[in-house]
């Protein structure tokens, strides 16, 4: 990887419920950065159920993100395990 990769890293929360999922991170960012509310999560999070978590990630990559991090703020295995089997196997 040379030094001109543009990488991004995204929180994200894969949930069926849009609104559960955007709660959820919220409250987590809430409690690692302090107050951010949901209108400031733009760019840096993806959530809701998987197909709108792949979308917002073509969004990512479409943007120019060579390379993206993905950063679960809760139920990390849970998340992981969603990841892996309901987000990157669209990508």
């Amino acid at each position: 990887m040379g030094p001109n990769v543009r990488v991004m890293s995204v929180y994200i929360a894969v949930d069926d419920d849009t609104g559960r999922a955007r709660q959820r991170i919220s409250a987590a960012l809430d409690e690692q950065y302090g107050y951010v509310g949901i209108k400031g999560l733009g760019p840096v999070a993806v959530s809701g159920p998987p197909e709108t978590c792949v979308q917002g990630l073509r969004d990512v990559a479409n943007a120019g993100a060579e390379m993206i991090l993905l950063n679960p703020l809760f139920d990390d295995l849970n998340q992981m395990e969603r990841l892996a089997a309901e987000v990157m196997p669209q990508l």
